[in-house]
């Protein structure tokens, strides 16, 4: 089989799975999509409050008028304040709390004493000589080894108290209540003093603790079991919570210790605070099971609608009493449509699914009319469909699942999205085709198109031609503007509620805000998962920090000057036919890395000295200017620079000949071809395949030439300009590329414009353009 056949047919191979795939991606995305979809009654009868009827309503069967939501909880609330909290009364916490009330104090004494003994011990050691060791040895040895003997005990008490309390003994608080270890009698009756605190803790057992904060309790009364006999309808104000308790106690303290100075007070508040335990205990479980049930009992229902019964008649408007009774019945349809057929569910979603493919059809047809190489692309096709799925995932979360205002959508954030990645008519196309989507999910409301429209113009008008980071931000108060301006006007035309006013400008502000950080967080997550370069890449790759622009200004000076020059002329060309003046500019700085590689082979390099290629013959110098491609690309893979920019490497040459050299070889061969091989001295290409390498190669080429011009002049920077297009038009060069013959024209631009080539030379040569007159002035003599 010949090979040019066998290529054909694994072509039409490839074509065939991409378009089976492309077929699989947008059937799978519009079954996706139909699942979010409401049905019958739902888009049928979607009425908003304040909204005049179309046709009269009538109740095809019987059905229950449901309360709204809002009215539903508050019954529900109510009736659940009904029910009492129950309480479980336990005695025995009264018992135990007492009794480790006398052992902390019981310990509070071992301590005490410890330090007591201590203290004596100490005494009778300085009494005994002290330092000096005393007259009576025995005895001083004795004593010291009582010393030891008390500090170790004093020590042992300290670190048993320690581990079973939270107090610290050694704050001056405490060790004023313990004496100090004072060897006088003692002020405080401490065995007294614990049987008071225990005293003040039974009678608060007594009246009665609560485990629950009065505050959390949501009844108006509660019931206390006590050993299998229920006291009912209790008041809860009669009984205490721990911080009504720990007041009460802190009073009884003051009461009987008058004096402020006293500690008893204060450490009794705190003996009382660490043991004093809740001994009415809450019942979850019973009193949640009750609530439920007692929740189960509010009836849903406020009256009923019957067979034939009129609705709400035509051109009425919508009251609150007749919009409950629309979505009473909608709530009722769908409820016996739950019972359906399989043959009527099935129906019903190949509508849906024929309906979302109808309008997905808008944008696709667009796409593979206007932007065919995207439409070809299978990887782009995902994308789209995953950012559809995404929003309509989203606006069903929102609009339907949370009821929310539809406004809480944010669909401006696709819109963003496909602006920053690929252009604006892109992303107006697919926002209008997701707008509708959504529209007809959340009821067939044509005021969410209108704003989420003009918002989303708004906002992919923010960001078209992306030069600064803040101008996502910027699409804030972009959003905010329009947005407010579309829902006030819908709203007064309308005449809804001021609340209902309010309520969408709340929830479009909330997205208008959150919508650029999503926006930012989402193109940086899509570059990397589908490999695009967006022109927020493409700005981070203009600035001269980066490395690889880095090294070219320090290692290849001149290249790098050109390439900026070139990057001027590529930007302003761009502007002129509407080709993406960002990635021109980009392309530019980086189309020549390669040659600084060798940089001293290149006449922008060599800053007057000898050129390296007078002692080379005419091949070898072709094969080291040609190379540049070669380590140009090389180090774009180094670097890992996107594709989109290492295009440019091999794309502004293509496949032109590297003309010095070659008649240079000429000249050597006495102008016999036949000794020369015209192939050394070609580019290995490819040629440019979209506007911008296309525009770079024009460019490139018009800078080094008109740089080649002693005396530049406006007709000769003309004339130049004019040749070069004129030639990559015969060679070929441009016959892949989209550039028109219209578009070739506007690159060469107008003197007195800001576009094109022109402007731009003459600013970089300072011609100025001759005016009447001009040389008789200058002829004139001068004072």
């Amino acid at each position: 089989m010949p090979l040019k056949r066998k290529q054909k047919l694994l072509n039409d191979s490839k074509k065939r799975i991409d378009l089976r795939n492309r077929v699989i991606i947008f059937v799978s995305l519009a079954i996706l999509i139909s699942l979010f979809l409401p049905r019958g009654k739902g888009l049928e009868y979607n009425y908003e409050l304040g909204d005049i009827t179309e046709e009269e309503i009538v109740a095809e069967f019987d059905f229950p008028i449901y309360k709204d939501d809002a009215k539903y909880r508050a019954d529900q609330k109510v009736a659940i304040r009904e029910v009492p909290y129950y309480f479980e009364r336990k005695d025995e916490i009264k018992e135990e709390q007492s009794s480790r009330i006398h052992e902390f104090l019981t310990v509070l004494q071992k301590v005490r004493r410890a330090r007591q003994n201590l203290k004596e011990a100490q005494q009778q050691w300085w009494e005994a000589g002290g330092q000096d060791g005393g007259h009576n040895p025995d005895y001083f040895s004795r004593v010291q080894a009582r010393v030891k003997t008390d500090s170790a005990s004093l020590a042992q008490e300290l670190s048993n108290f320690s581990a079973s309390y939270p107090f610290d003994l050694s704050n001056s608080e405490w060790r004023e209540f313990l004496g100090n270890g004072e060897l006088t009698a003692d002020k405080i009756n401490y065995e007294e003093f614990a049987t008071f605190v225990v005293n003040i803790s039974r009678g608060l057992w007594t009246h009665g603790i609560l485990s629950v904060n009065k505050k959390n309790i949501h009844a108006d009364v509660i019931d206390i079991v006590y050993e299998g006999i229920h006291d009912e309808n209790l008041n809860a104000g009669d009984f205490l919570d721990i911080p009504e308790a720990l007041v009460k106690a802190r009073i009884e303290l003051e009461s009987s210790y008058l004096s402020p100075n006293d500690i008893r007070r204060s450490v009794g508040t705190k003996i009382v605070g660490e043991f004093l335990r809740p001994n009415l205990i809450y019942n979850n479980t019973k009193t949640e099971k009750e609530q439920a049930n007692k929740r189960a009992e509010v009836p849903q229902a406020i009256g009923n609608v019957f067979k034939n019964e009129r609705i709400v008649d035509a051109n009425t408007r919508i009251t609150p009493e007749s919009l409950q009774k629309i979505k009473s019945y909608i709530r009722a349809w769908l409820e016996q449509n739950e019972k359906a057929t399989f043959l009527d569910i099935l129906s019903v979603w190949i509508a849906r699914f024929l309906l979302v493919g109808i309008v997905l059809s808008f944008f696709f047809t667009f796409l593979r009319t206007y932007r065919q190489a995207l439409f070809e692309d299978n990887k782009m096709i995902l994308l789209f469909s995953t950012m559809y799925l995404m929003m309509v995932a989203v606006g069903w979360t929102f609009a339907v699942w949370l009821g929310l205002s539809e406004y809480a959508i944010p669909i401006t954030v696709a819109a963003m999205v496909f602006t920053v990645l690929l252009d604006a008519r892109i992303a107006v196309m697919a926002t209008v085709t997701l707008a509708i989507i959504l529209a007809f999910m959340v009821g067939n409301k044509l005021d969410f198109v209108i704003v989420s429209l003009f918002s989303s113009v708004a906002a992919v008008y923010a960001v078209r031609q992306l030069r600064a980071r803040i101008q996502i931000f910027y699409a804030i108060l972009y959003i905010l503007v329009c947005g407010s301006l579309a829902i006030i006007s819908i709203g007064l035309l309308k005449e809804s509620h001021l609340n209902s006013i309010l309520n969408n400008l709340l929830y479009l502000s909330v997205g208008a805000v959150l919508a650029p950080f999503i926006t930012y967080g989402l193109s940086a997550l899509f570059e990397i998962v589908f490999g695009i370069t967006s022109d927020l890449t493409l700005l981070e790759m203009t600035d001269f920090n980066h490395p690889l622009l880095k090294r070219l200004s320090q290692e290849a000076n001149g290249t790098f000057n050109h390439s900026v020059v070139v990057g001027n002329l590529a930007e302003s060309c761009a502007n002129a036919v509407g080709a993406n003046p960002l990635l021109c500019r980009v392309g530019a700085y980086y189309h020549d890395i390669g040659k600084m590689v060798r940089p001293e082979y290149y006449i922008e390099n060599q800053m007057g000295e000898d050129n390296k290629h007078d002692t080379l013959s005419p091949t070898l110098s072709a094969t080291i200017i040609g190379s540049h491609v070669k380590d140009g690309l090389k180090l774009a893979r180094e670097y890992r620079l996107p594709s989109l920019i290492s295009d440019f490497i091999p794309m502004h040459h293509g496949t032109t000949r590297i003309e010095y050299f070659y008649q240079r070889a000429l000249e050597l061969a006495d102008g016999d071809q036949s000794k020369v091989n015209e192939s050394d001295f070609i580019y290995a290409g490819p040629t440019p395949d979209t506007k911008e390498t296309g525009i770079l190669m024009i460019c490139e080429a018009v800078e080094a030439a008109v740089r080649s011009i002693k005396k530049p002049t406006l007709g000769s920077i003309e004339a130049m300009v004019d040749t070069i297009i004129e030639k990559r038009l015969k060679e070929g060069q441009l016959d892949n590329c989209p550039l028109t013959m219209r578009d070739l024209a506007k690159l060469k631009g107008d003197v007195r414009g800001k576009d094109g080539l022109l402007p731009v030379l003459r600013g970089i040569y300072h011609i100025r353009v001759e005016y009447p007159g001009t040389k008789k002035i200058e002829s004139a003599p001068t004072s």
